[in-house]
């Protein structure tokens, strides 16, 4: 089930009504939950080296900004 967000509440959270949760029980979709509770500084000496060789690596493959909308 992927719901389009558009209620905000003032402290800037989002939220989905209880209708559309209902529907997507009704539908037997599947259904989950994504919730940033605050980020977090790893020190580097934590990581693993193969994930900071990834990282290091890699990092050029994503472009800074993304398009606004999908090509033609």
């Amino acid at each position: 089930m992927v719901v389009q967000i558009d209620i905000r509440l003032p402290n800037g959270l989002k939220m989905i009504l209880a209708l559309q949760l209902k529907k997507g029980l009704a539908r037997n979709e599947p259904i989950f939950m994504a919730m940033m509770l605050g980020s977090l500084e790893i020190p580097k000496e934590m990581i693993p080296k193969d994930i900071m060789y990834g990282l290091e690596n890699y990092s050029v493959v994503m472009p800074d900004s993304l398009p606004k909308s999908l090509p033609p």
